[in-house]
């Protein structure tokens, strides 16, 4: 009977990698069929650069091969048990190089069941204890950076809107839509009033379907605000940006759109007769945005520091800017109603809102990218270097 032997070279970036078992898969264009013998000749590993601490010896395993072997072949020793088969294929150590891992010598060759067929060939990765070891690098938890930044005010539309009659789809009516900040905001939509949870990009938002709609926290005293802030908010126009249509008011912000612009209420002295303050930021109907407003109380000194992004639609990607200086700053009562919408508000809509105590770039950037993650529906790894192998393999087959 002719036999011949196949070499198979496996590189981490030719797998799909199934990141739920944290194993590298290999589909054959054909089943591997009558094998006689199976041996590892060479390995190598390389963990993603964030593990920590890095392991003294690395396991790789296969279960798919492993089902091929005509034979236990292999058997982790442990404190209470011995006997239990396991799909390590070749053990890895450490090389001169910290985090690199190796198979020294050619492995062992293995004798298969020429009965053994497969299609797929699966290769994972444990530490000495049978930890799996990941293969890429952790995703952002862009929620968890934003909640460790203590927002004051954090408006999810993904998550804390409660529907007027359960369950919560798309197109539905609105009832609540609780902050995820500090607590004691929620927001209530007033009776005889359609509110849909709507499509935002890849995310959502509350639609305001009629001019006078509105959501309002009256039940008192609102989470304290303080002078220095970062607000950020993503919403859009209707079919209207002419007449004052009102965004969203706050104890820092009382915001709206009139006349084609971003505009709100002279915040030198709060009080039912503000004065309008007009911005440079240019709006267009039916259009989606993503506005920043970092308020400080010094460097510099009573300014309100605006940046307009837009979303979608004919002027994409355009970032504007402005800046508005007063003579002093000061913040509504603590039991001023925060309110989203009322006049002249036909189609607009509300997205994800964040106001955080801090001005720092740093702050700005992580809110940034926790609404561009959110309208874009991505997600990213963190900082570093996926893991990545090259095995080499000898399969004889008659």
């Amino acid at each position: 009977m002719q036999t011949r032997a196949l070499k198979f070279l496996l590189h981490s970036s030719n797998a799909a990698y199934d990141a739920a078992t944290k194993t590298f898969v290999y589909n054959l264009d054909r089943r591997l069929a009558n094998p006689r013998s199976l041996q590892v000749e060479r390995a190598t590993f390389t963990p993603v650069s964030t593990l920590t601490p890095m392991p003294h010896v690395v396991y790789m395993h296969s279960a798919a091969l492993s089902s091929m072997l005509r034979a236990k072949h292999t058997v982790v020793l442990t404190a209470e048990a011995h006997e239990n088969a396991s799909d390590v294929i070749a053990v890895l150590e450490e090389t001169h190089t910290r985090g690199r891992y190796a198979v020294r010598d050619n492995g062992p060759v293995y004798t298969t069941n020429r009965d053994a067929h497969t299609r797929r060939i699966d290769i994972y990765f444990t530490d000495g204890t049978g930890t799996k070891l990941d293969g890429t690098l952790a995703l952002v938890d862009q929620d968890a950076l934003i909640a460790a930044l203590n927002p004051v005010i954090w408006l999810d539309p993904e998550t804390s809107v409660v529907a007027a009659s359960p369950p919560l789809v798309v197109g539905g009516d609105v009832a609540s839509w609780a902050s995820r900040g500090l607590s004691g905001l929620s927001l209530v939509t007033a009776n005889n009033i359609s509110i849909e949870w709507t499509v935002f990009g890849s995310t959502k938002s509350v639609k305001l379907t009629a001019d006078w709609d509105s959501m309002t926290d009256n039940s008192g005293t609102q989470p304290q605000q303080v002078g220095d802030s970062t607000t950020v908010l993503m919403f859009k126009t209707g079919s209207g940006v002419g007449s004052q249509a009102y965004l969203i008011r706050t104890s820092l912000l009382d915001l709206f759109v009139k006349a084609s612009k971003i505009k709100f209420k002279n915040p030198s002295d709060p009080d039912s007769n503000q004065a309008d303050i007009g911005t440079t930021l240019d709006v267009a109907i039916n259009t989606s945005y993503r506005l920043t407003c970092v308020r400080t109380t010094a460097n510099p000194a009573n300014t309100y520091t605006f940046e307009l992004l837009t979303l979608d639609g004919a002027n994409v990607d355009t970032l504007q800017t402005d800046s508005q200086t007063f003579t002093a700053l000061q913040n509504y009562p603590d039991d001023y109603d925060v309110v989203v919408g009322q006049q002249m508000v036909e189609d607009y809509e509300l997205s994800h809102y964040v106001e955080i105590s801090s001005v720092t770039a740093a702050t700005k950037t992580a809110i940034h990218a926790y609404m561009a993650a959110k309208w874009a529906g991505t997600s990213s790894n963190v900082a570093g270097e996926h893991a990545g192998f090259f095995a080499q393999m000898k399969i004889k087959t008659s």
